[in-house]
């Protein structure tokens, strides 16, 4: 298809709300030959509305990236040569807004213990395993809030922040139990009744729902228990 092609009614509903102001792409029609990949492009752990969670990545007909210099990713009628240049048509919505605070909370989950010290990764720990293994890495050294790599990343959008201390003491959960991801494209946190991923269905783990941030102890307990059991009967050749 040659048009902006999305099956996720959502993702067409934010992509209006999306506000293009720096004009880095250029109008662009899609070559009949052509054809766009599907909506996501680098955009793991990218503010609320980043424009590349709507970015397609544009194809040859032989699934090849266009030649140099030609437009290699297509947003709302638009071109663009690079990554870049998508990022530069992001205008971040205000730091207290729910969805940048789940962001946020995200962040501090993913990069749990994590900084970066004179461009170097340091991994505060406990372990001695991890302190033998590698000594240069992982350290048992309090570090200073500002180089937390969470604070860090909220930082090159929000000039305005500053470290969340008891995410950085009491982190998140990544995963079960976590914030979720509905804050890449939707207003609202949705109930469990009324999520629909942006890939996938509900829930999208078993026990616990990586959109909406739905989780059951009741259910992990009980697939943890029956893990055991298949391991158990492997083990003894069943």
């Amino acid at each position: 298809m040659n048009q902006l092609s999305t099956s996720n009614e959502q993702l067409r509903l934010s992509m209006k709300e999306l506000k293009h102001t720096t004009g880095t792409g250029k109008p662009y029609i899609v070559p009949p030959s052509y054809h766009l990949g599907p909506p996501g492009c680098g955009c793991f752990l990218e503010p609320p509305d980043h424009p590349s969670y709507f970015v397609q990545p544009i194809y040859t007909r032989h699934g090849t990236s266009p030649p140099r210099n030609q437009p290699a990713y297509y947003l709302g009628g638009r071109g663009y040569r690079s990554a870049f240049e998508v990022d530069a048509e992001f205008v971040p919505m205000p730091y207290d807004n729910p969805r940048v605070k789940a962001w946020e909370a995200t962040l501090y989950a993913y990069f749990k213990n994590c900084y970066t010290v004179n461009g170097k990764r340091v991994v505060v720990t406990t372990s001695e395993k991890n302190l033998l293994l590698d000594p240069n890495t992982w350290t048992r050294k309090p570090q200073a809030p500002e180089n937390h790599d969470a604070y860090r990343n909220v930082k090159r959008y929000y000039p305005e922040a500053e470290p969340v201390e008891s995410f950085i003491l009491n982190p998140p959960r990544w995963g079960d139990g976590g914030p979720g991801g509905w804050w890449e494209t939707e207003n609202e946190q949705p109930s469990p009744q009324t999520c629909k991923p942006r890939n996938g269905t509900h829930p999208m783990n078993g026990s616990w729902c990586q959109w909406c941030g739905w989780y059951s102890k009741e259910k992990a307990s009980c697939m943890t228990a029956n893990a055991g059991i298949e391991n158990s009967e492997t083990s003894r050749g069943r």
